[in-house]
């Protein structure tokens, strides 16, 4: 198999794993109890890595956008055209989940949309003030 043949023939679910593996990560991280102590009150690491999985979408978004032979190019943005604005609205009841279960564990109360927000801010600005 020629190496630049995987350039030139993406495979969807390979891309959702290698784009979306690491918001991924964070929500299972949150979700589990036992895991989610990485979002302890106390300034657990999740939060952290929580404001860099939208940054990091885009950032693999830019990437393959821009590199890579021009039919890889036209099948990425179609890709992320349809899977962005799934990971947005897939987000939210993910954070509803994250957040009832960091409640159910620690007691500290997040609005669900807080935490939807940090996960799909491409610049949240406002949760360093």
């Amino acid at each position: 198999m020629n190496p630049n043949e995987d350039n030139l023939c993406p495979s969807f679910p390979r891309e959702v794993t290698r784009v979306y593996g690491f918001p991924l990560v964070v929500f299972v991280l949150a979700i589990i109890p036992g895991f989610n102590f990485t979002f302890s009150g106390h300034g657990g690491p999740g939060w952290f890595l929580a404001p860099l999985c939208f940054p990091s979408v885009i950032l693999w978004a830019v990437l393959r956008i821009t590199k890579g032979a021009q039919e890889a190019r036209t099948w990425y943005k179609t890709f992320f055209k349809i899977t962005i604005p799934t990971y947005v609205t897939v987000a939210y009841p993910l954070s509803w989940a994250a957040t009832k279960s960091i409640e159910m564990t620690f007691g500290l109360g997040i609005p669900a949309w807080k935490f939807w927000a940090i996960m799909v801010s491409p610049f949240p600005w406002w949760y360093f003030s």
